[in-house]
């Protein structure tokens, strides 16, 4: 998890974190949205072209791959977009990057709920289009049932409000660091061995589950 130095308020919004990046991810198997991978132009499956989803927060659009690149003094993010899956730093880099500029402030606005993180991350489609993914819900809550926190039974986002989606992307990365209140990178590395068992569990759980409904 190298290169996530950014401060959380607990274990509950570390669930958060590590449930959303689960499903974003494929359960970590992936840093490149499937259906787009290797598409450098625009197709019918694939609108964002060559700045489609990347890491395991799979960023996507020119604008959030700039915005990543300033915050991160880092413009082989938009020169070469495919640093992102590529190089794990990076990779965690934006997901800080991302959870910091668009995550936060909404939780931090709207509450740390389950619904609050998904408005955040997924919104248009999940929110306003549709329900939240399943797979997200199963990811997020289990987390939070290992972590010893409250399982968030409310699957619902909350409603879009004016400024909900107002990306804060100027936050300098120098004040970004450790804080005695936070749960940060060590508490990640120390979680990460959890974080691992979990996934692997609910990965085996839907395997068994689809194996049982073909046989």
């Amino acid at each position: 998890m190298k290169g996530f130095t950014a401060p959380l308020t607990g274990l509950n919004e570390l669930a958060l974190l590590v449930g959303n990046l689960a499903h974003e991810s494929g359960a970590f198997q992936y840093t490149e949205e499937i259906r787009c991978a290797g598409v450098t132009q625009v197709t019918g499956d694939c609108p964002y072209g060559l700045y489609h989803g990347r890491g395991y927060i799979q960023i996507s659009w020119l604008y959030n791959y700039q915005a990543a690149a300033n915050y991160l003094n880092n413009q082989n993010i938009v020169n070469n977009p495919d640093v992102v899956k590529n190089d794990p730093t990076v990779n965690w880099q934006t997901v800080q990057w991302f959870w910091t500029a668009n995550v936060q402030p909404m939780l931090r606005k709207r509450g740390y709920t389950l619904g609050a993180s998904v408005r955040a991350i997924n919104g248009g489609l999940e929110c306003d289009s549709g329900p939240i993914a399943a797979e997200r819900v199963r990811y997020i809550q289990c987390f939070q049932q290992n972590f010893g926190v409250a399982v968030d039974s409310n699957t619902q986002c909350p409603a879009a409000a004016i400024g909900d989606n107002t990306n804060t992307y100027n936050q300098d990365p120098a004040q970004i660091s450790m804080s005695g209140y936070g749960i940060a990178l060590v508490v990640l590395g120390a979680l990460s061995l959890v974080i691992l068992a979990v996934v692997l569990a609910l990965v085996f759980t839907a395997s068994r589950t689809k194996t049982e409904e073909r046989a």
